[in-house]
């Protein structure tokens, strides 16, 4: 279990909130009327309703320096995990594949290899445990073998192996339900609860609405028992075969 004093982002909005003023009274010392001083003032407060409403999700408060909380280690491959055999339907453009998907630990990766019902293998990708290492492309299908596809490969199963260190991220509650927790790390949002179960993860977005990336349904063992990744015409789907 950790402990979790949350570390917030706010010396960063004082950094930038403090340039932006710097930079209007600046130009105010050189406007030759009030108007000018004015409009410098107007875009400066515009500009910090942008940066203080981008750390905010709707339903959500971020949890203050006086309000530790209790939470279970954020996983959505556990630590006992070592093998996953998932039934696969991928969508891309209407045309659709499915198969088998295998997920399995070895030595210092995590192994993703899709193939079709007759054994056809779809893409064979490897994620060293350590990030510094770039994910590695072993084999993929000709029709797939598109960079727009490989990167969203990488980093949509990126986000399952890889979660943030909760530390170094924003926490907030459910303002209705406490128990709901939210990990915001950069511009990803991570809504679980208090047991460490991740259920989706999303992007923020600050003028539109936060767009699901990943869907999970968490079950009692090492690994989720579905898995739906969804893009704008591409989705991957995958559902264990226990």
């Amino acid at each position: 279990m950790y402990y979790v004093k949350p570390i917030f982002i706010f010396n960063s909005i004082i950094k930038y909130y403090n340039i932006l003023l710097i930079y209007t009274l600046r130009l105010s010392d050189f406007a030759r009327n009030k108007k000018i001083t004015k409009c410098c003032l107007f875009i400066l407060a515009i500009l910090s309703i942008v940066i203080l409403s981008s750390c905010s999700v709707k339903g959500y408060k971020t949890v203050s320096n006086s309000n530790n909380i209790n939470i279970a280690e954020i996983q959505i491959f556990d630590d006992n995990f070592e093998k996953a055999l998932y039934k696969t339907n991928i969508v891309i453009y209407n045309n659709n594949l499915t198969g088998i998907t295998v997920i399995k630990k070895i030595d210092s990766s995590i192994r993703v290899v899709s193939i079709s019902e007759m054994g056809m293998k779809y893409f064979d990708f490897e994620f060293p445990n350590n990030q510094q290492y770039e994910p590695i492309v072993h084999y993929i299908m000709e029709p797939l073998n598109k960079k727009l596809l490989i990167n969203m490969i990488k980093k949509d199963f990126g986000l399952l192996f890889y979660i943030p260190d909760i530390n170094n991220s924003q926490v907030m509650v459910n303002i209705e339900n406490e128990s709901k927790i939210l990990i915001k790390h950069n511009k990803l949002l991570y809504f679980s609860d208090n047991t460490g179960e991740i259920s989706q993860i999303k992007k923020h977005r600050l003028f539109l609405p936060n767009k699901t990336i990943i869907t999970l349904l968490q079950s009692t063992q090492s690994y989720p028992d579905t898995i739906d990744i969804n893009h704008y015409k591409i989705s991957l789907n995958f559902e264990a075969i226990k």
